[in-house]
């Protein structure tokens, strides 16, 4: 998964996402839809400013942002669904949403 620099600020759980920067381009966090947190691993899934959904993990142990997964889905103008994503060693690759276990927090 590809690495991504995250600049945060303090959130009501902890501190959260608020830009990223992906293939040298910056994205701000429009909207946390969703964070969920695993054994060694914060997870976020966000909007970006362009309006594509990202998910985000933080790695507890080494400190190190990764994008996990994004949706372009719902910038897809022919409304068919088949622009998600999963990063994977700098290639894209087609990939279901993930199902995270035990979600410790929601927001709606």
């Amino acid at each position: 998964m590809p690495r991504i620099d995250v600049e945060t600020i303090p959130g009501e759980l902890g501190d959260e996402p608020a830009s990223f920067v992906l293939l040298g381009k910056r994205f701000s966090v429009r909207e946390l839809i969703d964070r969920w947190f695993g054994e060694d691993h914060a997870y976020f899934k966000v909007r970006g400013d362009d309006g594509v959904i990202y998910i985000l993990r933080y790695a507890l142990t080494e400190a190190e942002w990764e994008m996990v997964l994004m949706d372009a889905s719902s910038c897809d103008a022919s409304g068919d669904g088949k622009n998600q994503f999963s990063a994977s060693g700098g290639t894209m690759t087609s990939a279901p949403w993930p199902q995270p276990a035990g979600r410790s927090d929601r927001r709606g």
